[in-house]
């Protein structure tokens, strides 16, 4: 059974008000699609990948940047 909350309101706008603001960290996998799906005995083919450090936007999730160049300015 729901109850009310009195002051519930408040809180719950001044939680969501901060909700679009700051940033959102993640971390991309670029992988060599060679070395993870073929298998062969070409030694030639080198294994190549990088994880790559990203920041989001939270106000609009469109921008997204590498944090290196976000920290480099």
């Amino acid at each position: 059974e729901p109850q009310p909350l009195p002051g519930a309101r408040d809180w719950a706008a001044e939680v969501a008000a901060g909700m679009d603001a700051g940033v959102r960290v993640s971390l991309r996998l670029d992988l060599s699609g060679y070395s993870v799906f073929d298998t062969s005995d070409d030694q030639r083919a080198r294994a190549a990948g990088a994880a790559v450090v990203q920041v989001h936007s939270l106000a609009d999730p469109t921008l997204v940047a590498d944090a290196a160049a976000v920290w480099a300015g």
